[in-house]
Parts: C-alpha cells; structure tokens; sequence
C-alpha cells in the first residue's frame, strides 16, 4: 500500500507523517511495506521510497529509495490539478519499478493511491 505526493512543499517529515496516518486508518492492511511515490512537478522527476514492516516499538526504516523514471508535468496548471493529472502515470512508474499491479484509482477518490490487488 502507498500513495503519490509532490515532493515539493511536503517535507521529507510530512511524508513521514503520512506513512503513519496510513497506518492509523484501521481498515488498511499495513502489515506489510509501504511506499510513496514522490514526483518533482517541476521536472517530473519521481522518486520511490519503500518502508518495510513495522516493528513493535520502532520506526518504519526505508528499504529502498531511487529514481524510478520522469512523468510530463502540464504546463499552465495549478497544484492541485497537477496532481490529478499525474497521478495515474506516476503510479503507471511505480507499478513497473516494484512489478506489482496497482488498480487505477480517479485521482479524486478517497483513499490510498497505490494498493496491491
């Protein structure tokens, strides 16, 4: 399970924040790994982090963190719209760097942006 966020103007602490607020919500499984696709909507550089399982009493560590491969950022957008739009291919990145099938997901839909069939 994971999710896509800009990695601009969310620090690398909210991102972190928000590995725990996925965990928090009770009905996702969270046993697991999991990652957050960042991308540059700049450059469209994305960038992958994967977390592994959670141990009693300690913080998730980072299993893996790299560059996974650029989206097209459109021009004349705002933020928000930005991240509706890319979403989809930055989960298209995310599914051939780690091999697993995220479902497609509407960019406005509630929940977690990357979960495993």
């Amino acid at each position: 399970m994971g999710d896509v966020k800009t990695s601009t103007g969310a620090s690398y602490k909210k991102n972190l924040a928000h590995v725990s607020e996925m965990e928090g919500r009770e009905r996702y499984n969270t046993n697991g790994n999991i990652g957050i696709a960042m991308y540059d909507p700049q450059t469209g550089d994305v960038v992958f982090q994967v977390y592994g399982p959670r141990v009693p009493g300690q913080a998730r560590k980072i299993i893996f963190e790299g560059p996974i491969g650029r989206v097209q950022i459109p021009p004349g957008r705002t933020p928000i719209q930005i991240g509706n739009d890319v979403e989809e291919p930055v989960r298209d990145l995310a599914r051939k760097a780690i091999g697993q099938a995220f479902p497609a997901k509407h960019p406005n839909a509630h929940g977690p942006d990357l979960i495993a069939p």
